[in-house]
């Protein structure tokens, strides 16, 4: 894949450990019809094409000409190019036809979507073992990243070039039970930390389908950044009539894992850590 292109790869760090059976229906019908946020979201929405190697799957994107690899030592690469229809959406309406862009619903979804891929396939295979991760776009240079949220009224108004060549993230180590939301806001914000947007300037992603409970209910959060990286995300959670049942705060490391849990309501449990 030449030219202007994103690249994300999750990979466990003891693949002598590892093996997944890239034949199992189970885990073709992931890649099939993946864990998304919403049928229609910007990141990575599934195969329309498989082929089977020696080595594990080998596939072709529903749109946008993403390509993904699978292989039986848990090395997961997904990799779509930048002037495809998802980074490029909306440029006409928001009045920049001619302006090559990162559309910000893609920069958000993209690393979610197949963080939750990648983490299913794993709970499918029992694998529990570390995994590494990261993130490149390549040649970007001169691409835009607009300000602010795509549905704000000023969005579109305020752009920010890239000057240099490429964009590759810091390579993150993880256990296997992160919590993919938290880890993809860590690689969006280094992303807009490259266009010299700030913290508080980087749009926050609606999860509309993590916010529902299995009895009806419903998830509210709020995220509060620290200055070191770690941050404090203080969740609510409210039955069908909208009455709390319980309130909780969830305590996030510079890597977006899970460190520690303090629940106040219905009982304070006091400051509990988070077994890797």
């Amino acid at each position: 894949m030449a030219g202007p292109k994103y690249r994300i790869f999750i990979v466990p760090e003891r693949l002598d450990k590892v093996r997944i059976d890239t034949r199992s229906l189970a885990i073709k019908e992931i890649l099939l019809s993946p864990p998304n946020l919403r049928p229609n979201c910007f990141g990575f929405r599934g195969l329309s094409k498989t082929r089977l190697t020696p080595e594990g799957i080998e596939g072709v994107g529903i749109t946008a000409e993403q390509e993904l690899t699978l292989m039986k030592n848990g090395y997961l690469e997904l990799r779509c190019p930048l002037r495809s229809a998802l980074f490029q959406w909306y440029k006409e309406e928001a009045g920049v036809p001619d302006v090559n862009w990162l559309y910000p619903y893609a920069v958000l979804e993209m690393p979610l979507s197949i963080l939750k891929v990648a983490k299913t396939l794993y709970e499918i295979a029992n694998i529990r073992t570390n995994i590494r991760l990261g993130q490149e776009y390549r040649n970007v240079a001169g691409f835009a990243l607009p300000y602010g949220h795509p549905r704000s009224p000023f969005f579109g108004r305020k752009l920010k070039a890239f000057e240099d060549q490429h964009i590759v993230s810091r390579e993150i180590v993880l256990n296997s039970d992160y919590e993919p939301r938290r880890v993809a806001r860590v690689l969006v914000e280094e992303v807009y930390t490259h266009f010299g947007y700030k913290e508080n300037e980087v749009p926050q992603l609606e999860d509309a389908v993590d916010r529902e409970l299995q009895d009806g209910g419903r998830r509210y959060w709020y995220d509060v950044l620290g200055r070191s990286g770690w941050s404090v995300n203080y969740v609510k959670e409210v039955n069908k009539q909208e009455k709390i049942v319980r309130f909780y705060q969830e305590i996030y490391d510079q890597n977006g894992q899970l460190v520690e849990v303090h629940q106040k309501y219905p009982e304070d449990t006091g400051h509990q850590l988070v077994e890797k």
